[in-house]
């Protein structure tokens, strides 16, 4: 299981990717097309509904435990994955994908799978949720996610309140050592929907980042359809035209989130100290986070956590 992550971390290999897809092919026919083949089966689609408690897939290799949630981009689920004769709790994320056989449907849906699994595939950190598998069944495609016990940080604040400075202080560290990875790989990756929603909160203090939807490698960058969470989203995202301080913008605001278990206001810079007396040099990184001006916000996630630590 970690030998696959492992061996495609880094590579921009479209052999490695495909076997881990098992489609089976090793030439050098693009990879997305391989894909729409698989893709564009004529056969009509067998399950239509949410999977069930009991539900196999890849002939029992994965069996549906629960739904975690759903929303636009998909369904995620609660599963087991039998490996080498051992049973282990995974997470099935799930995109149905186009069920008519038009080009351009398919040829889409296999690009964005394709990217998510190739940005997933590149990281390894201890804080990124850690991509063990993909495959595609039933016209339906797959990532098989590491299972993390924990909640996500919105959920942990919505039923305990904000989190305590020091807690929020080292919390930060961690996000700033994740973008730091994220925008130090070759291409960087900026994650775009950096937010409450997706970073999970562990027992034991543990974080680890998820969703890679919207994320793009910097060479991919263009003027794009505007997607994130408004409230957390940088101008310059919001313009369409998104940077790696855009993260740092929605560190910034998740921090005040975090702080104060209320949502910053979009487009604004954040003070938390006008919600809940806080240490003011706290209160200034959370406001140099979001500076409107990308060039008034940290240069770096890691000139961030310098500052962080040294405060």
């Amino acid at each position: 299981r970690d030998s696959i992550a492992a061996s495609t971390s880094g590579l921009d290999s479209r052999a490695a990717l495909a076997g881990m897809l098992r489609i089976g092919r090793k030439d050098d026919v693009p990879f997305t097309r391989l894909w729409c083949q698989a893709l564009a089966d004529s056969r009509p689609r067998k399950q239509q509904d949410l999977l069930q408690p009991g539900h196999t897939l890849q002939t029992d290799r994965f069996e549906i435990i629960s739904l975690i949630g759903g929303g636009g981009q998909g369904t995620v689920y609660a599963a087991t994955m039998k490996d080498l004769g051992q049973t282990e709790m995974i997470v099935l994320k799930e995109y149905v994908l186009p069920d008519v056989v038009h080009h351009e449907e398919h040829k889409n849906a296999c690009e964005q799978f394709e990217k998510e699994i190739r940005l997933l595939s590149k990281v390894e950190h201890e804080n990124v949720i850690k991509l063990l598998d993909a495959f595609v069944e039933d016209h339906r495609a797959y990532l098989v996610l590491e299972h993390f016990p924990g909640v996500s940080l919105r959920q942990h604040v919505d039923e305990k309140g904000p989190f305590s400075e020091t807690q929020v202080r080292e919390l930060a560290v961690k996000m700033c050592d994740i973008l730091d990875h994220l925008h130090n790989l070759e291409p960087l990756i900026m994650h775009l929907d950096f937010s409450p929603e997706n970073i999970l909160y562990g027992e034991d203090g543990s974080i680890k980042l998820i969703d890679f939807n919207i994320s793009v490698e910097e060479h991919s960058l263009r003027t794009r359809t505007v997607m994130g969470k408004q409230r957390y989203m940088a101008p310059e995202q919001y313009r369409g035209k998104p940077s790696p301080a855009s993260d740092i913008y929605s560190l910034g605001a998740t921090l005040y989130f975090l702080l104060t278990a209320r949502e910053p206001e979009p487009i604004s810079v954040a003070r938390p100290a006008k919600v809940r007396d806080i240490d003011a040099d706290l209160d200034d990184i959370v406001a140099g986070a979001t500076a409107l001006e990308e060039n008034e916000r940290f240069a770096s996630a890691r000139q961030m956590k310098e500052r962080l630590l040294k405060s």
